[in-house]
């Protein structure tokens, strides 16, 4: 009576989601340098921003609420050479990619302007009328 183990439920194995895969992408990189250029010719020789070692990695998972993704990166050192100048050059490149690619406000108010502009549908009262002469206007050589 006391040999054998007491009748309790059994714990549910997680069942497979055939979706699910446990899929993952790791991308290991290795003396990651950034510069700065100031012509196509002329470039500074050591590096602005250094990283000797970083890893992304990218899985696939799933539980009772559904499929997880998780993204996983490890840096050991950032490295950065730093002076008022290449703090500039930085500035003035994130300037020119912002107003390259994130539309604000002021971009928003003068594309809707410029709709009004086009849209715009004047009296016809109030426009001038074109001269006219006794007998007509005739290009030099058209003939009626």
């Amino acid at each position: 009576m006391f040999l054998t183990m007491p009748s309790s439920p059994r714990k549910k194995r997680d069942q497979h989601h055939p979706t699910d895969g446990g899929r993952r992408l790791a991308i290991h990189v290795r003396g990651f340098e950034s510069f700065v250029v100031e012509a196509t010719e002329k470039w500074e020789i050591e590096p602005f921003i250094s990283i000797p070692r970083f890893e992304v990695a990218l899985s696939t998972s799933s539980d009772n609420q559904g499929p997880i993704f998780h993204l996983n990166s490890h840096v050991k050192s950032v490295l950065v050479q730093y002076s008022l100048y290449r703090h500039y050059a930085c500035g003035v490149a994130s300037t020119v990619l912002r107003r390259a690619f994130v539309r604000t406000y002021a971009d928003v108010a003068e594309a809707e302007e410029a709709a009004r502009a086009t849209s715009y549908q004047s009296d016809a009262s109030t426009l001038l009328s074109p001269v006219t002469s006794p007998g007509g206007f005739a290009w030099p050589g058209w003939t009626r």
